[in-house]
Protein backbone atom coordinates (compact mmCIF):
# COMPACT_ATOMS: atom_id res chain seq x y z
CA UNK A 1 0.00 0.00 0.00
CA UNK A 2 1.57 3.39 -0.85
CA UNK A 3 1.77 6.44 1.47
CA UNK A 4 0.09 9.51 0.16
CA UNK A 5 0.79 13.13 2.44
CA UNK A 6 0.28 16.51 1.39
CA UNK A 7 3.03 18.42 0.42
CA UNK A 8 5.13 20.58 2.78
CA UNK A 9 4.39 23.85 0.98
CA UNK A 10 0.80 22.97 1.53
CA UNK A 11 1.17 22.35 4.90
CA UNK A 12 2.82 25.24 5.91
CA UNK A 13 0.19 27.37 4.34
CA UNK A 14 -2.68 25.30 6.28
CA UNK A 15 -0.65 26.42 9.50
CA UNK A 16 -0.91 30.16 8.70
CA UNK A 17 2.84 29.59 8.37
CA UNK A 18 3.02 31.34 5.27
CA UNK A 19 0.06 32.70 3.59
CA UNK A 20 1.55 31.46 0.16
CA UNK A 21 -0.67 28.82 -1.58
CA UNK A 22 1.50 26.59 -4.07
CA UNK A 23 0.57 26.63 -7.57
CA UNK A 24 0.07 22.93 -7.81
CA UNK A 25 -1.69 19.91 -5.77
CA UNK A 26 1.25 18.46 -4.68
CA UNK A 27 1.87 15.32 -2.25
CA UNK A 28 4.92 13.38 -1.02
CA UNK A 29 4.34 9.46 -1.85
CA UNK A 30 5.74 6.20 -1.50
CA UNK A 31 5.16 5.04 -4.80
CA UNK A 32 6.52 6.61 -8.08
CA UNK A 33 6.83 9.91 -9.39
CA UNK A 34 3.64 11.04 -11.00
CA UNK A 35 2.51 14.09 -12.74
CA UNK A 36 -0.55 15.47 -14.86
CA UNK A 37 -2.33 18.72 -14.85
CA UNK A 38 -4.07 18.34 -11.64
CA UNK A 39 -1.61 16.36 -9.58
CA UNK A 40 1.76 15.97 -9.06
CA UNK A 41 2.98 13.01 -6.91
CA UNK A 42 6.64 13.35 -5.39
CA UNK A 43 8.43 10.08 -4.31
CA UNK A 44 9.97 9.97 -0.86
CA UNK A 45 11.73 7.17 1.40
CA UNK A 46 11.31 8.90 4.34
CA UNK A 47 8.91 7.00 6.10
CA UNK A 48 8.50 9.40 9.09
CA UNK A 49 7.41 11.55 6.60
CA UNK A 50 4.55 9.44 5.50
CA UNK A 51 3.19 8.63 8.62
CA UNK A 52 -0.76 9.70 9.46
CA UNK A 53 -1.48 10.75 6.25
CA UNK A 54 -4.64 12.43 5.77
CA UNK A 55 -5.05 14.11 9.40
CA UNK A 56 -3.77 17.15 10.89
CA UNK A 57 -1.03 15.14 12.64
CA UNK A 58 0.86 13.68 9.21
CA UNK A 59 -0.03 17.38 7.97
CA UNK A 60 1.98 18.78 11.23
CA UNK A 61 4.65 16.63 10.26
CA UNK A 62 4.62 17.65 6.49
CA UNK A 63 5.59 21.47 7.89
CA UNK A 64 8.39 20.60 10.23
CA UNK A 65 9.53 18.11 7.43
CA UNK A 66 9.24 20.52 4.93
CA UNK A 67 11.02 23.36 7.38
CA UNK A 68 14.00 21.02 8.12
CA UNK A 69 16.61 21.33 10.66
CA UNK A 70 17.63 25.21 10.16
CA UNK A 71 13.99 26.65 9.73
CA UNK A 72 11.77 24.62 11.90
CA UNK A 73 12.38 26.33 15.84
CA UNK A 74 10.47 26.90 18.63
CA UNK A 75 8.65 29.82 17.29
CA UNK A 76 7.42 27.77 14.39
CA UNK A 77 7.03 25.08 16.72
CA UNK A 78 4.22 26.64 18.80
CA UNK A 79 2.31 28.03 15.58
CA UNK A 80 1.30 24.30 14.77
CA UNK A 81 0.81 23.40 18.77
CA UNK A 82 -1.43 26.52 18.89
CA UNK A 83 -3.29 24.74 16.19
CA UNK A 84 -3.90 21.00 17.44
CA UNK A 85 -5.96 19.80 20.28
CA UNK A 86 -4.84 18.13 22.91
CA UNK A 87 -5.27 14.47 21.52
CA UNK A 88 -3.71 15.82 17.97
CA UNK A 89 -0.30 16.32 20.09
CA UNK A 90 -0.67 13.22 21.83
CA UNK A 91 -0.38 11.41 18.23
CA UNK A 92 2.17 13.56 17.00
CA UNK A 93 4.69 13.26 19.72
CA UNK A 94 3.96 9.59 20.10
CA UNK A 95 5.10 9.74 15.62
CA UNK A 96 8.73 8.62 14.61
CA UNK A 97 10.67 12.42 14.13
CA UNK A 98 13.87 13.44 14.76
CA UNK A 99 15.21 15.07 17.79
CA UNK A 100 15.28 18.20 16.37
CA UNK A 101 11.56 18.28 15.84
CA UNK A 102 10.82 16.57 19.11
CA UNK A 103 12.69 18.88 21.09
CA UNK A 104 10.58 22.09 19.64
CA UNK A 105 7.34 20.65 19.87
CA UNK A 106 8.03 19.93 23.54
CA UNK A 107 9.58 23.45 24.09
CA UNK A 108 6.58 25.19 22.34
CA UNK A 109 3.88 22.63 24.60
CA UNK A 110 5.47 23.89 27.56
CA UNK A 111 4.88 27.50 26.72
CA UNK A 112 1.60 26.75 25.28
CA UNK A 113 0.68 25.29 28.63
CA UNK A 114 1.29 27.86 30.63
CA UNK A 115 0.28 30.50 28.53
CA UNK A 116 0.44 34.46 29.69
CA UNK A 117 -0.81 36.34 27.32
CA UNK A 118 -4.11 38.21 27.27
CA UNK A 119 -7.33 35.84 27.53
CA UNK A 120 -9.96 38.11 25.97
CA UNK A 121 -8.80 37.12 22.32
CA UNK A 122 -10.17 34.59 20.15
CA UNK A 123 -8.51 31.11 18.77
CA UNK A 124 -7.44 32.72 15.99
CA UNK A 125 -6.61 35.61 18.04
CA UNK A 126 -4.45 34.06 19.84
CA UNK A 127 -2.26 32.21 16.73
CA UNK A 128 -2.11 35.81 15.76
CA UNK A 129 -0.17 36.87 18.92
CA UNK A 130 1.57 33.82 19.35
CA UNK A 131 3.08 34.52 15.83
CA UNK A 132 3.47 38.41 16.75
CA UNK A 133 5.18 37.66 19.55
CA UNK A 134 7.51 35.05 18.59
CA UNK A 135 8.70 37.34 15.38
CA UNK A 136 8.82 40.33 18.23
CA UNK A 137 11.10 38.20 20.18
CA UNK A 138 13.55 36.98 17.51
CA UNK A 139 14.12 40.92 16.34
CA UNK A 140 14.31 42.03 20.16
CA UNK A 141 17.34 39.20 20.61
CA UNK A 142 18.64 39.97 17.53
CA UNK A 143 18.59 43.83 18.86
CA UNK A 144 19.67 43.13 22.48
CA UNK A 145 15.98 44.31 23.86
CA UNK A 146 14.45 42.26 26.44
CA UNK A 147 10.37 41.10 25.05
CA UNK A 148 7.71 42.89 26.03
CA UNK A 149 3.77 41.15 25.65
CA UNK A 150 2.19 44.17 26.06
CA UNK A 151 3.91 46.05 23.06
CA UNK A 152 2.91 42.92 21.33
CA UNK A 153 -0.92 43.02 22.65
CA UNK A 154 -1.21 46.81 21.40
CA UNK A 155 0.06 46.02 17.59
CA UNK A 156 -2.04 43.22 17.32
CA UNK A 157 -5.03 45.15 18.50
CA UNK A 158 -4.42 48.10 17.06
CA UNK A 159 -3.42 46.86 13.12
CA UNK A 160 0.53 47.27 13.30
CA UNK A 161 0.99 43.93 13.57
CA UNK A 162 -1.06 42.97 10.14
CA UNK A 163 1.67 45.28 8.15
CA UNK A 164 4.74 44.29 9.77
CA UNK A 165 3.78 40.40 10.05
CA UNK A 166 2.94 41.02 5.84
CA UNK A 167 6.71 42.35 5.24
CA UNK A 168 7.44 39.23 7.32
CA UNK A 169 5.27 36.94 5.38
CA UNK A 170 6.89 38.00 2.12
CA UNK A 171 10.37 37.42 3.50
CA UNK A 172 9.42 34.29 4.59
CA UNK A 173 7.75 33.45 1.33
CA UNK A 174 10.82 34.37 -0.81
CA UNK A 175 12.76 31.90 1.21
CA UNK A 176 10.16 28.93 0.51
CA UNK A 177 9.61 29.93 -2.95
CA UNK A 178 13.46 29.37 -3.36
CA UNK A 179 13.28 26.13 -1.10
CA UNK A 180 10.61 24.77 -3.68
CA UNK A 181 12.50 26.04 -6.55
CA UNK A 182 15.64 24.31 -5.32
CA UNK A 183 13.64 21.05 -4.45
CA UNK A 184 11.87 21.14 -7.95
CA UNK A 185 15.18 21.58 -9.47
CA UNK A 186 16.55 18.22 -7.48
CA UNK A 187 13.40 16.78 -8.50
CA UNK A 188 14.03 17.52 -12.48
CA UNK A 189 17.47 16.73 -12.19
CA UNK A 190 16.63 13.21 -10.53
CA UNK A 191 14.74 12.12 -13.66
Amino acid sequence: MEGLQVHGAEAVRRFKITTQKPIENVFYTSGPNYSDSEIKLVHTSNESLLQCPGTVVGLALSAAWYCGKERFDRGIAKLIHAQLSAMDYEDLMACDMPGWMRHNLLHAKTQFDNWDGPCSLTEEEKVDYLRLSIQQSREDYLNGNTHDGEEVFRKLKSGEAAKESEQRDRERDQFLNQKARDDYDKFVAAI
